[in-house]
This record gives C-alpha cells, structure tokens and sequence, in this order.
C-alpha cells in the first residue's frame, strides 16, 4: 500500500512539473503573440502615414499641375488678345 501511495506521489508531481512546463510554454507563446500582434500595429501605421503623406503629396503636385495649366491658359488668351487687332 505505501508503495502505491509514493506511486501516485511521483505520478502527481510528474503531472504537476509537466503542466507547470506547458504553462509555461504557453505564457510564452502568448508572450510572442503580443510582441508580433505590436510589431503588426507599429507596421501597419507606417504604412497608414506613408499612404497618407504619398495622397498629400499627390494632392499637392494635382493642385500644382492645375495652376501652370491655368497660367499657360491665360498666357495663351493673352497672346491671342495680343494678336487681335
């Protein structure tokens, strides 16, 4: 009987250090998850603010191509005013 009961014993601690491990194992795992599931985030924004700062631009160089347009209109009215008698 005592040799059954220090069986169990050992059995129980076995049990006890290898769910202690998985836990462990676990933690960590969860650990990782978080630092990647951040690194996605920071990635991510930059991406956001990159787009974001490429549309400004965009927006920028469209409004700066409209007004050459437009002065290379007027320089073309002007010169076919000038032109008429």
């Amino acid at each position: 009987r005592a040799r059954g009961v220090r069986d169990a014993q050992a059995e129980a601690a076995r049990v006890q250090t290898q769910t202690a491990r998985e836990v462990a194992a676990a933690q960590q795992r969860v650990s990782e998850a978080t630092r990647n599931v951040a690194v996605a985030q920071q990635t991510a924004a930059d991406a956001v603010a990159s787009a974001q700062r490429q549309s400004r631009s965009a927006e920028l160089s469209a409004a700066g191509g409209a007004n050459q347009a437009a002065t290379a209109q007027a320089k073309y009215k002007q010169a076919l005013a000038d032109m008429t008698p």
